[in-house]
């Protein structure tokens, strides 16, 4: 039975508008100009699913995707006039154990801490129509920077300089 609020509008309908009526009305893919990021691992980062673990690595591909995708919508497709970004996450290394290695070597503890960091590799195309291929990294040097780190850490940090030097046309690595 649907209760009813004073104004006649179903309760059920008032969530929907108050969570911001996604439950009405289907969204865009994309706003519009915004660029089309895609991002796969590259089959050697795919080999180490076992190691990193799926859920890791579907976060990873997400948060890179998101990440670019800020980035060249805050710039209006950034310095190359970004329509489609497809990335390769190349690499991505932990600065803590992923739950999947917990869960394999138990000896090891949160508050292991190594050496992060992430490559990335692709190409933009332009709304020209030319394409521009980059390959950039970031890894992390001296473990004195990485206290406090969490697992994934340095390689974000590789993720928002990768986007903001998509975003301003820096290809390869400074």
């Amino acid at each position: 039975m649907r209760q009813k609020s004073r104004s006649g509008v179903t309760l059920g309908l008032a969530l929907a508008l108050l969570l911001g009526g996604s439950a009405l009305m289907p969204r865009p893919a994309l706003a519009a100009g915004t660029p089309e990021v895609r991002v796969t691992l590259s089959s050697a980062l795919e080999a180490r699913t076992s190691e990193i673990g799926r859920r890791d690595l579907q976060e990873l591909q997400t948060d890179l995707a998101g990440v670019i995708t800020r980035a060249l919508s805050g710039s209006h497709g950034g310095a190359l006039h970004a329509v489609r970004v497809d990335v390769v996450l190349e690499d991505a290394r932990p600065n803590r154990p992923t739950v999947a290695r917990l869960a394999r070597e138990p000896s090891l503890s949160l508050r292991s801490l190594s050496l992060g960091g992430a490559r990335v590799s692709g190409r933009v195309t332009s709304a020209d129509g030319s394409v521009h291929d980059f390959d950039l990294q970031r890894y992390s040097t001296d473990l004195r920077d990485d206290v406090g780190a969490t697992t994934w850490t340095d390689a974000e940090i590789a993720f928002d300089q990768a986007a903001d030097d998509l975003a301003h046309g820096r290809l390869h690595n400074r």
